[in-house]
């Protein structure tokens, strides 16, 4: 991180005594306003992505500002982790300027502006922090004992407004894309020349409204090196058992994000002296004394020098180091209670012990906490060679080697224990690559999804052919060179029962008679013309009204059934009598198993399970 030069007319000091004289501050009433010429904060060091939504935003006629940490750190000259934007324009209005984007949240809606490469800019309708309590509670001279905390905070604001709801005054600095100034309403400049972490207001309320800003103000301290105010530092002392009114799943992602920012090891110092790891760890608290302690805090700051080398840090490795701690105490507690080393079952219970949800504030997922449990359990076995105990070879091939692995590696380049053995199970490692069988395959989501694009671009493909070109309206799209010809449906080579040539095309010694021989009447019973539901001239389609003339002939004695001798159709081995029976037969059969409304209909299958058995 470079330091700014404070004689520099642009830098944040040399600024501020310009404007403003030495010594002196903006009035929160009246926004101190940085034009373009005397800051240095340059476009050329923004991502492109941001530059067109801010762009497209002013051209669409609405304030458009880059706001929160991009501002700090890019003048600070470091590359920003995120960019977040800001804006009068509702979300309904974003969505329809981006078809690129997805509103998302509950309590307050946000836009997520989604670019090629997994890029994500957020972007927020300017908020106002919600109305405190009636100040008839407030005791004097001291703060409101009511309940502070915001549930709801989905409230339009102004700029001015969304500058005072936000934690820090380092972060509620604003840049104007119209004219490229820097807009600072709360003295966040004078912060940032100070290198000083400060809360907008008073500390004692702005942490009880929401107590995660206290694990917030730790990180930005520990990550860009800037003391804490005095004040804010006596207010944390104060409310930190707040904290546990906090929403557990906020905790556990302040928590990651402390401990992937490169600076895990002096932000959890800070958690640990301000007490404030007490309430969310009590166990890690008690257990960071002497040996113990040293090592978890050398551990945290190998992690930092892997983030700094931009080496990626997987989750489970970062919960198991919070575990590992009161794992160590509580192993060492029962051995010395024991009076030896514990076997596999009784360390297996002193894990599943230190695993239980109620002694940590911030809830880990079922599948982390699985997770941790497998990767310390084999990364205890893995400190013995693989070649030495029969089965430990296939480690390599389960799914949390990666992460037994890495606690491993943490564990010898702390200790300088097991290198021999770490280099054996590298090589176990890479074999594994190569013939891809490690099971982490969470943190390779990119290409996991390229292959489900391409997966599903061939499936579009195969069924397209298989459906032969069909149209929107159901129909098949036939080639130009099979139009008048015979070729059947879908481009089949053996022509399809159910596509005949039309009538007109076939020869003339082959055209059927218009209309067929009346049938005999036998056949109204056992003819093809009911078993294919044809009409009785044998054309298919024929209307109903010759089938009705002919039952009508049979009614009146015009009709009548021939001997059983001149039946031409019959069924193969029956005679007409036992076919007769046999309708009868199946008639009655019909009947019994007809619905019965005095019964329900879950009854009748057992019914005819019970007659035909």
């Amino acid at each position: 991180m470079k330091n700014t030069d404070m004689g520099n007319s642009k830098s944040p000091k040399g600024l501020l005594e310009r404007l403003l004289g030495p010594g002196k501050e903006p009035r929160p009433s009246e926004p101190l306003i940085i034009p373009r010429a005397e800051h240095t904060l340059s476009r050329k060091n923004m991502d492109e992505e941001v530059l067109k939504v801010l762009y497209r935003l002013h051209n669409s006629g609405c304030k458009a500002y880059l706001v929160g940490g991009a501002v700090r750190d890019l003048l600070l000259d470091r590359k920003p982790k995120d960019y977040d934007v800001a804006t009068d324009a509702r979300p309904d209005e974003i969505k329809k300027l981006f078809v690129n984007s997805r509103l998302i949240g509950r309590r307050f809606r946000l836009a997520h502006i989604m670019f090629k490469g997994r890029k994500v800019i957020e972007v927020s309708t300017f908020r106002r922090t919600p109305e405190l309590p009636n100040s008839d509670d407030t005791p004097e001279g001291g703060v409101d004992t009511s309940d502070l905390l915001i549930r709801e905070d989905n409230t339009w604001g102004t700029p001015q407004q969304d500058a005072y709801r936000r934690d820090l005054t380092i972060n509620a600095l604003f840049y104007n894309i119209a004219d490229f100034s820097i807009i600072d309403y709360v003295g966040g400049l004078a912060d940032l020349n100070a290198r000083l972490i400060r809360t907008i207001g008073d500390p004692n309320i702005r942490f009880r409204e929401d107590p995660v800003r206290m694990i917030r103000a730790v990180e930005y301290s520990a990550r860009l090196g800037f003391g804490m105010d005095a004040g804010m530092v006596k207010s944390i002392r104060k409310h930190r058992k707040d904290l546990r009114r906090a929403s557990d799943a906020r905790i556990a992602d302040e928590l990651l994000n402390l401990m992937r920012s490169g600076a895990a090891e002096p932000a959890f110092r800070k958690l640990w002296e301000l007490g404030l790891l007490e309430v969310l760890h009590l166990d890690l608290h008690r257990a960071l004394q002497g040996v113990i302690g040293e090592q978890f805090f050398k551990e945290l700051a190998t992690v930092d020098d892997w983030r700094r080398s931009e080496e990626a840090v997987r989750d489970v490795l970062l919960f198991s180091i919070m575990f590992n701690a009161p794992l160590r105490q509580a192993v060492s507690v029962a051995e010395h209670r024991k009076g030896g080393h514990l076997v596999k079952g009784e360390f297996l219970r002193e894990v599943e012990a230190v695993l239980e949800e109620e002694h940590t504030l911030y809830r880990v997922p079922n599948r982390r906490r699985h997770q941790v449990k497998q990767a310390v359990l084999a990364a205890q076995k893995m400190r013995r060679r693989p070649s030495r105990q029969r089965g430990l070879k296939d480690i390599a091939n389960r799914a949390y080697f990666l992460d037994a692995f890495e606690l491993l590696r943490l564990e010898a380049e702390t200790t300088g224990r097991y290198g021999s053995v770490l280099s054996e199970w590298m090589e176990l490692k890479e074999e594994a690559r190569r013939k891809s069988r490690i099971g982490g395959r969470r943190e390779q989501r990119p290409d996991r999804e390229k292959r489900r694009r391409e997966e599903k671009s061939r499936s579009s493909e195969k069924r397209q052919r298989r459906e032969g070109g069909r149209r929107r309206d159901g129909r098949r799209d036939r080639p130009a060179s099979s139009k008048g010809t015979d070729r059947p449906r879908g481009g089949r080579d053996q022509p399809s029962v159910r596509s005949k040539p039309p009538r007109e095309q076939l020869p003339e010694k082959e055209q059927e008679p218009a209309i067929q021989q009346q049938p005999r009447a036998e056949e109204i019973e056992h003819g093809r013309g009911k078993r294919e539901n044809r009409s009785w001239d044998g054309v298919a389609g024929q209307q109903s009204s010759v089938v009705m003339d002919m039952k009508k002939k049979m009614e009146s004695g015009e009709i009548s059934l021939p001997s059983e001798e001149e039946i031409p159709y019959m069924v193969p081995g029956r005679s007409v009598e036992e076919t007769i029976r046999d309708l009868a037969e199946d008639e009655e059969k019909a009947d019994q198993h007809a619905p019965d409304d005095n019964k329900s209909d879950s009854d009748r299958w057992g019914r005819f399970r019970r007659s035909s058995g």
